[in-house]
């Protein structure tokens, strides 16, 4: 596990899929995220890269070749490596190898910046194509399971996201 913390924010990661494991806020001592239950769900905020979603089959073909992929792509379950790691920030690093090339055929660095920044948590996702020969097709997205109702005298009603843009 990886730990960042400030004054306001405790959080973790796992290398794994550069998951982000917890968010407690430390006034009032709330994770909130999801705590992982494998009765249920064993994530907690996956990573979807290099699709979102799911393919018939979990087929596609490229290029006159048939390649395979499971529904979210493959970062949530792959190591990725800390390259920067500071008081307020954390830099994770993936890049293609021998057993992404076999069913996605394309150079990729993906890495995920996370930033502690007062009270809140930002992630930033960079996804580069060292391959400047060849298109990088991809879509990328987040998974983060909330942990509702946060208190007992509330209901998961009661719970909403707001974005500031559309």
């Amino acid at each position: 596990m990886i730990f960042l913390e400030n004054e306001y924010l405790k959080v973790s990661f796992e290398n794994k899929g550069a998951e982000l494991q917890s968010l407690v806020n430390k006034q009032n001592n709330i994770n909130y995220l999801w705590n992982g239950n494998a009765t249920y769900w064993a994530k907690f905020s996956p990573v979807l890269f290099p699709i979102v979603g799911g393919l018939k089959d979990n087929t596609y073909h490229f290029e006159n070749n048939t390649y395979h992929l499971p529904r979210h792509g493959f970062a949530r379950d792959h190591d990725f490596e800390a390259i920067c790691i500071n008081d307020t920030e954390l830099v994770f690093k993936l890049s293609q190898n021998e057993e992404t090339l076999k069913n996605y055929p394309f150079k990729f660095v993906l890495q995920l910046r996370y930033r502690l920044q007062g009270s809140q948590l930002s992630c930033t996702y960079e996804v580069s194509n060292p391959s400047q020969d060849n298109s990088l097709w991809f879509s990328i997205g987040a998974h983060p399971a909330f942990s509702v109702p946060l208190k007992e005298d509330l209901r998961y009603t009661d719970y909403f996201l707001e974005f500031n843009k559309d």
